[in-house]
C-alpha cells in the first residue's frame, strides 16, 4: 500500500471510533426511543470530518454508527439478531447519506470548509446540512426501526421529529465550532486577555445563575455574553463561547435546574441552543466580514496611494526631461548649424587641395570631428527626443551587431559575457537607440566596478499574465522581450536607487561623469512604451528593460548604396535657413551645378520670394525650425496653391510634431550635420520624381 492509502485508512479508521464514542453519548440521551436522541453531536463530527478530509472517509462515518447501533439493539436484548442488523444497518446507512449530503451541499453551496467566514455561508449550512439533509437520516432512521419491528407506528412522529431535531441541532451547533477550531485561519482576538478573564467570569456566573440557581425563564440571560465574544473574539471564540453555554445548559437541565430542567426537555433545549448558537456565530462571521472588507481597504488604499506615488514620480520625471529637452533641442539646433557650416567648409578645401596632401588630411579629420560632434548631439536628443523610427527588430540581431563596440566600451579587464535566449521575440524599436541603451548601461556597469569584473548582457521571453509594477514603470498584460544588463559592483544603496534616472543626477567624481547615460536609457525605453526593474543587492546591480513585442517580421539591414556623382540641373530653388553658414554651403555646391537659387533667412523671406517667383520655383530646401515662420509652415502654404510642390526639410533639431507632419507628408528630411554629397545627389533625385 501507498503512504496516502495508510493515511486515508488512518483517517477512516480514526473517525469511525470518534464518531462512535460521540454517538454513544448521544445514545445515553435518547427519548422517545433507546435509538433516537435529541442530542446527536455525531452528526456535526461526520460532516466535518468530510468537509476537512474529504469524502473519500464516509466509510467512518458507515462504520461508527452501524457498530454504535447494533451494540445499543443487542445490549437491550429485546429483539433478534437479524432486526438488530437491519436496524444498524438502516441507521448507519442514513447518518452516511446524510452526512455525504451534507458535505456536499455546503462545499457547492456555502463555500466548504470557510462556511463560517462569512454569514450567508452560515445560513447556507444551517439550511442545507443542518435544515434538509437531516432529513435523510431521520426518514431512514424511522422508518428501519419501524420495519425491524423496534418502533410502533403510533410513536413513528415524535420519533422523526426527535431525530431530525437532534441532527439539526448538532449540525447547527457543533459544524461551525468544529470548523472554527480546525479550518478556519486564526483572528487576531480585539480583546486582552484582562478582557477574556472578566469574560470568563461574568459568562460563567451568567450561566451558573441561570442553569443552576433558577427554574425560571431567563435563558436570555446568557445571550449578552455570547454576543460580547462574538464580537472581541471572533469565531473561535464564538464558538468557545457556545460549547461552555452548551455544556453548561445540558448539564443544568439533565440535573432538572434551569428553565429546562423541571420537565428535562431536551427538545426545548436544543432548540433554543441552537438558535443562540447560530445568531452568536453570524455575529462572529460579520465582524469577520467587516474586519476583511476593512482590511482589503486598507490594502486597496495603500496600493492606490503607491500607484499615485509612482505617477507622481513620473510625471516629475516627464516634467525635468521635458525641460532638458527643450534646453538640449535649442542647443543642438545652433551646434548642429554649426558643425554643418564647418563640415561643408572643411569638405570644400578637401575638394580644392590635391589628393593626399597634408590639407586635405587636414580636412577629412575636421569632418570626422565633426560627425563624432553630430553623433553627441543626437544623443543628447536621445534622453527626450520621442517619436524615433521604429522597425521590427530581433533583439538577439540588436545586441550580437553590438558586441563590438561594448566590449571596447568595458575594457580589457571587464569580462563580458552574452547569454541570449533563442527563443527571444522581435520587438518593435530603433535598433540605432537599442545600442545606445546597451552601450550606457555597459559604461554605468563598468564604472560601478571600478573597471574590473563580470557584465552579463542576457535576453529572453517573458509572459506577463496580469498588470505589474516594477520599479521604474508599469507593465500591462501581454508578451514581452526582456533585455537584462547585470554587473558585480557594489550595488546601488537604496536611497538613491529613486534617483539615478534624474538628469545630470551622478555618483561619479566632478569631471567623469555628465548624468545623462541612465536618463537616456530611461528616455528611449519610455519612447518604445517599456519599463525598467531595477533589482541591486551588495554584489550585484541588474538592470531589466521590458519591451513589448511584435508580430512582425524583422527585416535585413540594407547594403548602403554607393553615392552617384553630382548631377547637374537648370532649376530654380528655394533655400531657406536662418543659419547664414548652412545657407552659403549649400548655395556653394548648388550654384556650381547650374542651379539658381532663392535665398531667404526665415520662412517670412522665403514666402515673399515665392510668391514672387510664382511659377519659376522647381523646389525648395527648408530648415524646420526658424523665426517668424517655421519650414513646414511655409511648405503649407505653398503646397496650398501648389499641391505637387517639391520639398526637402533639413533641421538640426526638428520637433516631434513637425517630424511627425512630414513623415505622415512622406516628404525627404535631412539632419545635420551632413556632408556636401549628400545635397546634390537628394536635390536631383526629388527633381526628377513624377516626371
Amino acid at each position: 500500500m501507498r503512504t496516502t492509502d495508510y493515511s486515508r485508512a488512518a483517517s477512516i479508521a480514526g473517525l469511525a471510533a470518534v464518531y462512535g464514542l460521540s454517538a454513544k453519548v448521544g445514545l445515553a440521551l435518547a427519548v422517545v426511543h433507546p435509538s433516537v436522541s435529541a442530542v446527536w453531536p455525531p452528526s456535526a463530527i461526520g460532516l466535518v470530518a468530510l468537509l476537512v478530509l474529504g469524502p473519500a472517509c464516509w466509510p467512518g462515518v458507515f462504520a461508527g454508527a452501524f457498530l454504535v447501533n447494533l451494540h445499543a439493539a443487542l445490549s437491550r436484548q429485546e429483539f433478534g439478531l437479524a432486526a438488530c442488523l437491519l436496524s444498524a444497518l438502516g441507521i448507519a446507512a442514513g447518518n452516511t447519506l446524510e452526512t455525504v449530503a451534507g458535505a456536499w451541499a455546503v462545499r457547492r453551496f456555502a463555500g466548504g470548509k470557510a462556511a463560517v467566514e462569512r454569514a450567508a455561508d452560515l445560513l447556507k449550512l444551517a439550511i442545507f446540512a443542518g435544515g434538509l439533509s437531516t432529513t435523510v437520516s431521520a426518514s431512514a432512521g424511522v422508518l428501519t426501526l419501524w420495519a425491524a419491528g423496534m418502533l410502533p407506528a403510533s410513536a413513528a412522529g415524535a420519533a422523526w421529529t426527535t431525530w431530525w431535531l437532534g441532527d439539526a441541532s448538532g449540525v447547527i451547533i457543533g459544524a461551525p465550532l468544529l470548523l472554527a477550531w480546525t479550518a478556519s485561519p486564526p483572528q487576531k482576538f480585539k480583546g486582552g486577555w484582562t478582557e477574556a478573564g472578566a469574560l470568563a467570569a461574568v459568562f460563567g456566573s451568567t450561566l451558573w445563575f441561570v442553569f443552576y440557581r433558577h427554574s425560571q425563564p431567563t435563558a436570555y440571560l446568557v445571550l449578552p455574553g455570547i454576543v460580547w465574544a462574538s464580537f472581541r473574539y471572533g469565531a473561535r471564540g464564538s464558538a468557545a463561547a457556545v460549547a461552555v453555554m452548551t455544556a453548561a445548559a445540558l448539564a443544568g437541565t439533565l440535573s432538572g435546574h434551569g428553565p429546562f430542567g423541571p420537565g428535562r426537555d431536551l427538545l426545548l433545549l436544543q432548540g433554543f441552543l441552537a438558535t443562540a448558537a447560530l445568531s452568536c456565530y453570524a455575529m462572529a462571521a460579520l465582524v469577520w466580514e467587516r474586519e476583511r472588507a476593512e482590511s482589503e481597504l486598507r490594502r486597496s488604499r495603500d496600493r492606490l496611494e503607491a500607484e499615485v506615488d509612482r505617477r507622481t514620480r513620473e510625471l516629475v520625471q516627464a516634467q525635468k526631461m521635458e525641460a532638458v529637452g527643450r534646453l538640449s533641442g535649442a542647443v543642438a539646433h545652433e551646434f548642429n548649424n554649426v558643425l554643418t557650416g564647418v563640415v561643408g567648409l572643411a569638405e570644400l578645401i578637401r575638394n580644392d587641395a590635391a589628393a593626399g596632401s597634408q590639407t586635405s588630411k587636414d580636412a577629412g579629420d575636421i569632418v570626422t570631428a565633426c560627425r563624432r560632434g553630430g553623433a553627441l548631439a543626437k544623443r543628447l536628443l536621445t534622453m527626450t527626443r520621442h517619436g524615433a523610427e521604429k522597425k521590427a527588430v530581433s533583439l538577439n540581431d540588436a545586441v550580437s551587431s553590438s558586441e563590438k563596440i561594448l566590449r571596447l566600451a568595458a575594457g580589457e579587464k571587464v569580462e563580458l559575457s552574452f547569454d541570449l535566449d533563442p527563443r527571444a521575440p522581435a520587438v518593435l524599436a530603433s535598433a540605432d537607440q537599442l545600442e545606445q541603451v546597451l552601450l550606457n548601461l555597459c559604461l554605468n556597469a563598468r564604472d560601478a566596478m571600478s573597471g574590473a569584473g563580470k557584465i552579463t548582457v542576457s535576453t529572453r521571453a517573458q509572459r506577463v499574465p496580469k498588470a505589474l509594477i516594477l520599479s521604474h514603470g508599469a507593465l500591462a498584460p501581454g508578451d514581452y522581450a526582456v533585455l537584462s544588463v547585470a554587473d558585480t559592483g557594489a550595488g546601488i544603496p537604496e536611497d538613491i536607487r529613486s534617483m539615478i534616472f534624474e538628469p545630470f543626477f551622478s555618483t561619479k567624481k566632478n569631471g567623469r561623469g555628465t548624468g545623462l547615460g541612465l536618463s537616456i536609457v530611461y528616455g528611449i525605453i519610455s519612447d518604445h512604451k517599456g519599463a525598467i526593474d531595477l533589482v541591486s543587492r551588495p554584489g550585484g546591480t541588474e538592470f531589466r528593460l521590458y519591451l513589448p513585442v511584435t508580430k512582425r517580421a524583422p527585416q535585413p539591414t540594407p547594403t548602403p548604396a554607393a553615392v552617384p556623382a553630382p548631377a547637374r540641373g537648370t532649376e530654380t530653388i528655394l533655400l531657406a535657413d536662418d543659419d547664414e553658414a548652412v545657407r552659403a554651403i549649400i548655395t556653394r555646391v548648388l550654384e556650381p551645378l547650374g542651379y539658381r537659387l532663392l535665398v531667404a533667412a526665415d520662412g517670412e523671406e522665403a514666402w515673399r520670394l515665392y510668391t514672387e517667383n510664382a511659377g519659376k520655383v522647381a523646389m525648395a530646401v527648408l530648415d524646420v525650425v526658424m523665426p517668424r515662420l517655421k519650414g513646414d509652415e511655409v511648405y503649407a502654404r505653398i503646397a496650398a496653391k501648389d499641391p505637387g510642390f517639391k520639398v526637402l526639410f533639413i533641421s538640426g533639431h526638428a520637433t516631434d510634431q513637425a517630424e511627425e507632419a512630414i513623415r505622415a507628408g512622406k516628404h525627404p528630411f535631412l539632419a545635420k550635420p551632413f556632408t556636401l554629397d549628400r545635397i546634390p545627389a537628394l536635390v536631383r533625385e526629388i527633381l526628377d520624381r513624377g516626371r
